[in-house]
Formats: structure tokens, C-alpha cells, sequence
């Protein structure tokens, strides 16, 4: 997968990973809506575009790679405002909705959030969870690409064995992780919290989490530090960045977003140099660790 996206873009084109466990019609929907001019499949043919739609490419059928291929090696330019991805989202109506990320909006992402939570050292090695179909672990995959790092990408059938995964994360010395509370939960419940997280840190994303299993997770971690990174897709995999402390944040109420510096809101400087978030007034809350509302926005 890894690989496909890198040459979609040397070809200069944008990726939309598909997973070829929905539905057939919600695949069909999302091929249509989205344009595809061309589908890269492996050989289980679970993605068959429909008569008329997006030529379908697989590894062992090299003539119709020939026949789009460019008669030289070719580097296609690239402008910030040139697609990079499409992720569909399941949308407000529960129709499928593309949201499409930039290469300007991916470059300023990896330029700002690794280094607000430690990452990107050279070499620095990073374990990827998630299926590409969700946006979720591009912060693992484009933090690696990007600074020098090692990215380890572990099979489909190990990321739910606590066993193996931990295996991994200490056999291959894994220096960074990002996962959603609930999958770590499950696998911490097949060995234990210590035993899934990686040496250096932590990244959790994707939901929110009840704070006695914050607690515990923060313990286990010790001195490692344990962030949570949130926003919409919209917003480039995420945009706001903080590290969880214990204290109120974890031994109160859950908040999906990392700590709060301010009681009664939840206001950061986002991870992202151009983004911004905002708490309207109507959400100031005299009461500390009560609901409000954020507002991102680009500055």
C-alpha cells in the first residue's frame, strides 16, 4: 500500500484507499463519487469496478500497466494546492462524504505536529495499526516518510493478537505508537497496558476515553509521555496536540480532546502552523470540566 501511494504520486495523481471488506455498494458509490480513473487491486478481485468506470490493475496482469504507463520515466510537478489523498468519511447523513487533503495541508501538517509531541528523529522507529483506509495512521506513515524514520507495518491478523503485537513493539525496539483507546484497551486486556506501548511514546486518537482507564494507562506509561491528538479529517488527520497529565483531566471527567489548560474550556494552539482553534464565547463555562465547543479554522 505503502508503495502504491508513492508511486500515485510520482505519477501525479491522488490515492483513495478503498476497503474491500464494505459493502459492494458503498464501494461502487465511493469509485463513482470520487471519479477513479484507476484501480490498483491485488489478486482478490473483491474491488471490480463496473462496465465503464476505472481501469482495475493487479499484479500479475502487466499489460495494462504498460499500456498507461509513460513511454519515459516521468516526475509529475506537484503544487501545494495539488490533491494528495481522498478519505470518505461516513458523513453526516451517514452518506459517504470525500474529503479531499492536500499536499500543501500534508506538508504543513509533518512540518508541525511530530515536533510538537517529540517525534521525527532520525531512524526513530514507528509501528503502524490502522488500515490506510481511515486517515488515522498517517501520522505514523508520513512522520516516518518524511524525517528518516522506519516504519513497521504490522499484518492485518497481528494488530488485534496482544501477543504478537507486543512481540513486536519490544523485538523491534518500536520507539513510537499511535492507536484508539479502545484497540489498545482490547489488546492491554490480552497481556497488559506495559506490555502494548512502545519505548518512547504514545499517541492516542480517533475517540474518547473514559478516564479510570486513562488513569491506568498514564501509570503504566511512567515517564513515557502519552499525547491525544484530535480533529476532523477536514482538518488533515488532526490538528489539535496535548499531553496527558494526571491530575483533573483523567481523574474527572473524559475529555476527547487532551487536557485543558484553562478551566472551562478546551482552547489550544493546534498542532498545524496555519490552523487555529477558537472556543466561542457562548461555550465558556463557569464550571470546570464541563461541555463546551471548539471551533478549527485555518489562520
Amino acid at each position: 500500500m505503502i508503495a502504491s501511494i508513492l508511486a500515485v504520486w510520482k505519477a501525479g495523481g491522488a490515492y483513495l484507499p478503498v476497503d474491500p471488506e464494505q459493502p459492494a455498494d458503498r464501494i461502487a458509490f465511493v469509485l463513482a463519487d470520487s471519479g477513479a480513473a484507476v484501480v490498483l487491486d491485488d489478486r482478490t478481485g473483491v474491488v471490480t469496478p463496473g462496465p465503464g468506470g476505472p481501469v482495475r490493475i493487479t499484479p500479475d496482469h502487466p499489460r495494462p500497466t504498460a499500456r498507461l504507463a509513460p513511454p519515459a520515466p516521468a516526475r509529475a510537478a506537484t503544487r501545494p494546492d495539488s490533491l494528495a489523498y481522498v478519505i470518505y468519511t461516513s458523513g453526516s447523513t451517514g452518506q459517504p462524504k470525500g474529503v479531499g487533503v492536500t499536499h500543501g495541508s500534508l506538508v504543513n501538517y509533518t512540518s508541525s505536529v511530530p515536533g510538537r509531541v517529540g517525534w521525527g528523529g532520525p531512524g526513530e522507529r514507528y509501528a503502524l495499526l490502522q488500515a490506510q483506509v481511515t486517515d488515522l495512521g498517517n501520522t505514523v506513515v508520513f512522520t516516518s516518510l518524511t524525517t528518516g524514520g522506519c516504519l513497521h507495518i504490522l499484518d492485518a491478523d497481528a494488530v488485534t493478537d496482544p501477543q504478537r503485537v507486543a512481540r513486536h513493539l519490544a523485538e523491534e525496539r518500536i520507539d513510537h505508537l499511535k492507536a484508539v483507546p479502545s484497540h489498545l484497551a482490547a489488546l492491554a486486556a490480552g497481556t497488559s497496558l506495559k506490555e502494548v506501548l512502545p519505548a518512547g511514546s504514545l499517541m492516542l486518537g480517533g475517540e474518547a476515553a473514559s478516564p479510570a482507564w486513562l488513569g491506568e494507562l498514564l501509570e503504566a506509561a511512567g515517564e513515557r509521555p502519552v499525547f491525544n491528538h484530535y480533529g476532523p479529517t477536514e482538518t488533515t488527520i488532526g490538528v489539535a496536540t496535548g499531553r496527558l497529565l494526571p491530575g483533573p483531566a483523567t481523574a474527572g471527567r473524559s475529555r476527547s480532546a487532551g487536557r485543558s489548560r484553562t478551566p472551562g474550556s478546551m482552547c489550544w494552539t493546534s498542532g498545524s502552523r496555519r490552523s487555529r482553534w477558537a472556543c466561542p464565547a457562548s461555550s465558556m463555562s463557569p464550571v470546570p470540566g464541563s461541555p463546551g465547543a471548539t471551533w478549527a479554522a485555518r489562520g
